[in-house]
């Protein structure tokens, strides 16, 4: 029997708080658990894999056996909001300059059909 993950996640939330909460050493059991898994590894992306996050939710980093994106997922380090805003920090005052770094941030590098060309 497959492992099938569905997989929504928007990144790990920053903070001490998430740490002594034990984010590393229960993300670190299911890294474990998919990397010991021997039956395939099924993933359908359904909205958002951003991160670190996603790297331990039977991603491809894993050698997930197969993975399947939503044409509306969005795959990427962080999102393109937060991205933009780190990039193009200067232009944080100019609210159509940011919406169209993020809008080109988007069509550029959130889309899974890039991923698929990447393979």
């Amino acid at each position: 029997i497959p492992i099938v993950t569905f997989v929504d996640v928007p990144g790990f939330l920053p903070g001490t708080a998430q740490e002594y909460g034990g984010l590393i050493k229960h993300g670190a059991k299911l890294l474990f658990a998919y990397a010991e898994a021997t039956v395939p590894k099924i993933t359908v992306i359904t909205r958002k894999a951003y991160g670190g996050a996603y790297d331990v939710m039977a991603s491809k980093h894993l050698r997930g056996d197969m993975n399947y994106a939503w044409p509306t997922a969005q795959i990427a380090v962080m999102g393109a909001r937060g991205a933009v805003e780190i990039i193009y920090r200067k232009d944080i005052g100019d609210g159509e300059k940011i919406a169209a770094h993020t809008k080109a941030c988007e069509d550029r590098f959130l889309s899974p059909f890039v991923a698929a060309e990447r393979g």
